[in-house]
């Protein structure tokens, strides 16, 4: 099956998925979504490939979800001109949608090896979270990624006690 925003490439007992938009260091749209996800089930229903790399094509592994800015101009993210209900509706959905893409790399019945580099950001550290996922079947590989993650302020018992967390007490 061709391929637009991904490179689809076997070599022996294995197959290597490339996200292939570096211009953009492969910011996730919906048809590279689509496409992943086909060609994941490609790679699984091949009885000649025993495992699945995947990796992102130029200076980074993904800059997250492509939140650019529409062929009209307008904000992937603006909601003028749709009622709230509806817009929360797609969220909701997009969000149902994230949990089953997960669970897809789960009922794969090959390993997947994520080979990571550069930045993985935003959707891309959420890509992160659902291809390295915590599968007895899945593994990261990298050469100094970034992961954008968000920090959580320490509290002020671990503070008070130099940094140390807090101990029960029997």
């Amino acid at each position: 099956m061709p391929y637009e925003m991904i490179v689809y490439e076997k070599k022996g007992p294995v197959a290597t998925l490339t996200l292939n938009r570096p211009d953009t260091i492969n910011a996730i749209n919906p048809q590279m979504t689509a496409e992943l996800h086909g060609a994941l089930d490609e790679a699984d229903a091949d009885a000649g490939v025993r495992a699945i790399i995947l990796t992102g094509a130029g200076r980074g592994f993904s800059a997250g979800f492509d939140i650019a800015r529409r062929p009209d101009g307008r904000s992937s993210l603006d909601a003028t001109g749709v009622e709230v209900a509806e817009y929360i509706k797609r969220w909701w959905a997009r969000d149902r949608d994230s949990a089953m893409e997960l669970l897809h790399l789960w009922h794969l019945t090959k390993p997947v090896i994520a080979a990571v580099h550069g930045w993985v950001m935003g959707g891309g550290s959420g890509t992160r979270s659902r291809l390295i996922s915590p599968s007895p079947r899945t593994t990261a590989s990298s050469r100094n990624p970034k992961f954008a993650t968000r920090r959580t302020p320490r509290s002020s018992s671990r503070r008070s006690r130099g940094g140390r967390p807090p101990t029960a007490t029997p």
